[in-house]
């Protein structure tokens, strides 16, 4: 009696066509590592510096909004029944963005106010100018910021693509009050009035405090205002956990961040809705700005503290340096003391140059030449720097007579 068997299957081993690469990317970018491999009934395991990360098990990994923490070794564990094969090791490589080009990944809107109120983005939020006038920003350059008075100025734009209801996002202006009043001012917001369905920045009457403004879901900063620029960051999204960065009302917190540094931190539930947006007022028209506006920044992604840092080295106002005398004549033996005037609102250093060449040493405001020689002749100029920008002076020539003027005939009396 014969009997009929099942068929045999016989399962291969995976094998690993196509491994993951290595990516360099800049924070705020996505990085996606694939993988191909052969062989039935696989499944995956993808893993960062050797440990196993929590739901990850397709044929893709794809890592949003990376950031510094990000950095690491990636590879794969492909499986079945016959075996398993690890892939080769992908480096993941993230930076800070260079330059203000860079900081461009999830830009939902970008007001830089350059001699209007268009939307830079790309994404055409324009916005419309109700009484509020240009004037200078905070590097002193003209048409570049606007003023608002107070009264009934304001700005206006349909923000068709506005972070709303739980997504995280990132909301950075830069502000200068023209008074300090005991009132309410709003800088910027956009969505609905009602209770944590707006997103905006405020000073608050008491302590003129700046703050985030959620409507009835508000965090104050705990950090006072003055008549000076500042720029205020304000963050809503996950808390670090990347398993969170989906947004939700867990796990998502607000925080503040005034001139680069974090002052508040708090979950706060949002769900922010609609899409009107108004700069200088409050979304019903009330508590206007008074005082300046410039270099609005919305994000539809969370940005990392180590992000609003650099955006802050990067925005921030440039040194200014007083004009060198073009020339300068002196006898020789004498000492010669150059000295330079520069403001900024961060440390500055110092690098004074001789024809193009930095002198050892000479790092400070000013410069002294003891016992001046013909040597010393040439062209001087001093480059001074601040965390954000380095501001080169205007050149000046020195001349050292090599003897000091004789007189060979004086003048003699005459008559007439």
């Amino acid at each position: 009696m014969l009997s009929i068997g099942a068929p045999l299957k016989v399962v291969s081993s995976p094998d690993i066509t196509t491994h993951p690469q290595g990516i360099n990317a800049i924070t705020g970018a996505t990085a996606n590592f694939s993988v191909a491999a052969g062989g039935g009934g696989l499944s995956y395991q993808w893993q960062k510096n050797g440990v196993d990360i929590n739901g990850s098990t397709g044929l893709a990994l794809s890592l949003a909004n990376v950031q510094l923490e990000d950095n690491g070794t990636y590879r794969v564990l492909v499986s079945n029944a016959a075996g398993t094969v690890t892939s080769s090791v992908a480096e993941l490589n993230v930076r800070l963005p260079d330059i203000l080009a860079e900081f461009n990944h999830g830009l939902a809107a970008y007001y830089p106010f350059n001699s209007n109120a268009n939307d830079e983005s790309g994404n055409d939020n324009n916005g419309t100018v109700l009484g509020a006038t240009l004037t200078a920003d905070r590097d002193g350059a003209a048409d570049k910021a606007y003023s608002f008075d107070g009264i009934n100025d304001k700005i206006s734009a349909l923000f068709g693509n506005a972070p709303i209801g739980y997504s995280p996002r990132t909301l950075s202006i830069w502000l200068k009050p023209s008074s300090l009043d005991s009132t309410v001012k709003h800088s910027i917001n956009w969505g609905n009035t009602d209770i944590g369905q707006a997103f905006g920045i405020t000073k608050l009457a008491a302590g003129h405090d700046v703050a985030f403004y959620g409507y009835e879901a508000d965090l104050d900063s705990n950090a006072s205002l003055d008549t000076q620029w500042h720029q205020v960051t304000v963050t809503f999204g996950a808390n670090g956990n990347r398993e969170q960065q989906q947004g939700g009302p867990d796990g998502n917190v607000v925080k503040v961040y005034v001139d680069g540094t974090l002052k508040a931190t708090s979950p706060v539930n949002l769900n922010t809705t609609g899409t009107s947006l108004l700069i200088g007022t409050a979304l019903n028209n009330s508590n206007y700005w008074k005082g300046k506006l410039d270099e609005i920044r919305i994000y539809s992604r969370s940005l990392g503290a180590t992000e609003v840092g650099r955006l802050w080295s990067l925005e921030k106002p440039r040194p200014t340096v007083a004009d060198l005398p073009s020339a300068q004549a002196a006898s020789a033996g004498s000492d010669i003391t150059m000295s330079v005037t520069a403001t900024s609102d961060s440390v500055i250093s110092y690098q004074w140059y001789k024809d193009g060449n930095a002198i050892s040493g000479a790092t400070s405001l000013s410069f002294t030449i003891v016992n001046a020689q013909a040597a010393n002749n040439g062209r001087y100029n001093v480059v001074v720097s601040n965390i954000q920008v380095s501001v080169t002076s205007n050149g000046m020539d020195l001349t050292i007579n090599s003897t000091a003027p004789t007189i060979t005939t004086q003048p003699a009396t005459q008559s007439v």
